[in-house]
């Protein structure tokens, strides 16, 4: 199975981010730590190119690719989520200065 550039390059911006922001999350209940699992797939590069088009926030991606996630964290976590942007690899690479070596 062979995919287009673009979505390798979608694929690992997506993964990218994911790294950032935890997918697996444990909730405390009575002690216990029960693990919430999102599993990955194409569709999700999808949602994340869109997501990235409409300037939309981290939280509005995890509510549409992993709603489980969102419910079981702290409304504090969700509400900080839901105010932070989604942001692709050019955003994060356009905060970085290039300092040549030896200057």
């Amino acid at each position: 199975m062979t995919h287009s550039p673009r979505i390798s390059l979608l694929l690992l911006a997506l993964l990218a981010v994911l790294t950032s922001v935890p997918g697996l999350v444990f909730e405390e209940t009575a002690g216990q730590q029960l693990a919430v699992e999102c599993p990955f797939n194409e569709s999700h590069a999808l949602v994340y190119q869109r997501i990235l088009e409409q300037n939309a926030s981290v939280g509005e991606y995890y509510e549409m690719t992993c709603p489980e996630f969102l419910e079981s964290m702290p409304p504090e976590t969700r509400a900080h989520l839901y105010n932070t942007t989604m942001r692709g690899p050019r955003d994060i690479a356009a905060d970085r200065v290039f300092v040549p070596p030896g200057k």
